[in-house]
């Protein structure tokens, strides 16, 4: 006699299965700690290179501002036949054509001027002066951040603008 097979339709979860599945449906305290972890490290270097960004413009910003008032200086000295100054602040900080605007520079940035002796006005202030033939008295302004510097220099004999930068070493 043969014995007939019985199968076993099942029709839902065992109780096995069902336990699996709740442990498997959620993260551990430790898994969302880690994950945590890593976006605050993230976060931590895109704030640096933000800062340093925004040191860069500032750093930008004012190296062309000056390049312009310097170069504008010269254009009126020779439209107008007379000398015109620009004048540079080191204590304010802030720089401009004598008897126009000033620019007034971040107090992150850090200036310093080399002028004629005879320019000097006083200790903090400095005056680089152009003449009818485009010449200059000649000098060099720097301004400097954390992470860089540039340096604005002006030819004496020819009032020709230059600007050299120098990455933080």
């Amino acid at each position: 006699m043969r014995k007939a097979a019985t199968a076993k339709t099942r029709t839902s979860p065992t109780i096995d299965a069902e336990k699996r599945l709740r442990q498997a449906a959620g993260f551990t305290l430790l898994e969302i700690l880690v994950v945590l972890l890593l976006l605050a490290i993230i976060a931590a270097f895109a704030g640096i290179r933000i800062v340093g960004t925004m040191e860069r413009s500032a750093l930008n910003a004012a190296t062309a501002a000056l390049v312009a008032d310097l170069r504008r200086a010269r254009s009126l000295a020779i439209v107008h036949n007379a000398p015109v100054s620009v004048r540079v602040d080191v204590g304010a900080p802030s720089f401009g054509i004598v008897g126009a605007r000033t620019y007034k520079v971040p107090d992150r940035l850090k200036v310093t001027v080399f002028a004629a002796a005879t320019d000097q006005t006083t200790t903090n202030v400095g005056e680089i002066r152009f003449f009818s033939d485009g010449s200059s008295t000649g000098g060099e302004v720097t301004f400097a951040g954390d992470e860089a510097r540039e340096y604005v220099q002006i030819d004496w004999l020819t009032g020709r603008v230059a600007v050299y930068e120098e990455a933080a070493r």
